[in-house]
């Protein structure tokens, strides 16, 4: 989607993604970027080091339209990438990490977008990266359009602000949240910022919240986004291969690196688990914490990178966007080239099945696999799930005494199976009724999930209506009815006939043979 003439340098793009159906157009898209060379005095000079945050929506989020009737006449021509003279579609110059966020429970429309990042760029006279440190700063903005955006608001946080930055309303405690970089120049980490309850202020004190383990497998920034009750994260993690030239030159880095995409969780946002071994968990982490039985298939990368190709060396995604009754989508920009280096910026998109973040399945060589949850408050009459079924799987699901985990004797197991030729896809199907379920409502019980050829991502217990459920079940039966009436008139029309001509003509048949008996010539030896 962006490009330059060398010499310049894309910036991975950072963006920001809100799809809304109501709005239009329903897609748009903020990302960030370098509009002209940083960090290399060699080739620019710093009256032409810039960043910026740039826009563009979407119709449907495939076809992108970036506006250019923004003016903006800092840039020169040959080193921007606006579109035009007058800076195309920068929206806010000298801004960086920007991470935008459409509020659902704003009242005030002017304020209904929120941004979080840089606001105040460094100034760059040579190529020590710690200007970053003591000339940056940044904080909170807002917007009515995203486009044009006020009430600029500094606030004095101990983090890096270089840095992909997300920010969400956190419902559980009833803040704005802000997963950031924390302040160590040496090695990446995550840190934790909170407003004030209720209100898009008062972002105080940083927490370090995630540490690397290793120098190789640094956590270069996180898109966090609730999800049935915990908190998903969209991790981007850097391995630094990047080493320092000779003493005297540049203090520029030749670098080989890669920043991967892959997912993480946490119940709390300050503890974090990964997808992966033991050793690539931040030290923050117990390691007795989030024991789930999955089990990789062939990368923990979650948008794997591909050599020679527009993502061969840098994943750097926004928030997935839910598409209302269709998939989920991944936006996120690629690019094919290390650090300090120029390199193109690609902005690309991925497409999950609902709910299809991580999920269970049998571990390699086992026919069935068995899983048994925790102790869970039933909160509904009815379990739904989300699974994929190869033909002949199917997903069996017992509910177990919370203490002794004992099947429980009134309840026989209940099954989804896949009987079409084809694999199923299954979104929200019932796996217990309110006819196993309802008297168990409101007290805890065990979950056993027994999976045969079946991949389980989530379940639910949902409040369902049982007059409603009861109707429809009437009305299946009617239409059986119906079907089975409509075919024993179709075997009375249609077979009835047929049988009474057939067995008029084996009666005339068999008058035929007793005749041709009667007047036919003996063979053989006559009986005496």
């Amino acid at each position: 989607m962006s490009s330059c003439v060398p010499p310049c340098r894309l910036e991975a793009g950072y963006p920001s993604v809100v799809y809304d159906p109501a709005d239009t157009p329903p897609f748009k898209m903020w990302y960030n970027s370098f509009v002209s060379c940083m960090w290399r005095p060699q080739i620019c000079s710093p009256d032409r080091d810039a960043t910026a945050l740039l826009y563009a929506h979407s119709e449907d989020g495939i076809l992108w339209n970036k506006p250019s009737n923004f003016h903006f006449t800092v840039l020169k021509e040959e080193h921007h990438i606006g579109g035009g003279s007058r800076g195309g579609n920068v929206v806010r110059m000298h801004v960086f990490g920007i991470s935008v966020f459409k509020d659902p429970h704003e009242t005030n429309k002017s304020r209904q977008f929120k941004a979080f990042g840089m606001l105040q760029q460094p100034v760059f006279e040579d190529a020590d990266q710690l200007h970053q440190l003591t000339n940056a700063s940044g904080g909170t903005m807002v917007s009515a359009d995203g486009i044009t955006w006020s009430e600029d608001t500094i606030w004095p946080l101990n983090i890096r602000w270089d840095t992909h930055h997300s920010l969400f309303w956190d419902e559980a405690r009833q803040t704005f949240a802000v997963i950031t970089r924390g302040p160590s120049p040496n090695r990446r980490t995550l840190a934790l910022v909170r407003s004030e309850p209720g209100k898009f202020s008062g972002f105080g004190f940083a927490e370090v919240v995630a540490t690397p383990q290793r120098p190789d497998d640094q956590m270069h920034s996180a898109q966090v986004f609730p999800y049935y009750g915990i908190y998903l994260s969209i991790l981007t993690t850097y391995d630094a291969n990047c080493t320092e030239l000779a003493p005297g030159q540049s203090r520029v880095r030749r670098c080989q690196d890669h920043a991967r995409c892959e997912l993480a969780w946490s119940a709390d946002l300050r503890t974090w688990k990964r997808f992966t071994t033991d050793d690539r968990q931040p030290l923050e982490v117990p390691l007795t914490f989030g024991k789930l039985p999955m089990e990789k298939r062939d990368s923990y990368e979650f948008i794997p990178l591909e050599k020679k190709t527009y993502h061969s060396n840098g994943c750097f995604a926004a928030s997935p966007v839910q598409l209302l009754g269709q998939q989920l989508r991944v936006y996120f920009m690629g690019v094919d080239a290390p650090h300090f280096q120029n390199r193109r910026t690609a902005f690309s998109v991925a497409k999950l099945r609902p709910d299809g973040f991580a999920g269970v399945r049998p571990r390699a060589g086992h026919y069935i696999s068995r899983l048994v949850t925790k102790p869970l408050h039933i909160s509904g009459n009815t379990l739904v799930i989300t699974a994929d079924l190869a033909t002949k799987g199917f997903i069996r699901v017992q509910l177990l005494d919370s203490q002794t985990s004992v099947p429980l004797q009134r309840q026989s197991p209940e099954q989804v199976l896949c009987a079409d030729k084809n694999p199923c896809t299954f979104t929200s199907q019932v796996a217990l009724s309110w006819r196993t379920l309802a008297a168990w409502e409101g007290k805890s019980l065990r979950l056993a999930f027994e999976l045969k050829n079946a991949t389980l991502y989530t379940f639910a217990f949902e409040r369902r209506d049982i007059e409603h459920e009861e109707h429809l079940a009437w009305q299946f039966a009617t239409s059986g009815w119906q079907v089975a009436r409509s075919m024993l008139l179709f075997i009375a029309v249609t077979c009835l006939p047929t049988w009474y001509l057939w067995k008029r003509c084996r009666r005339q048949l068999n008058r035929s043979r007793q005749q041709d008996i009667h007047g036919s010539i003996p063979v053989g030896k006559p009986a005496e």
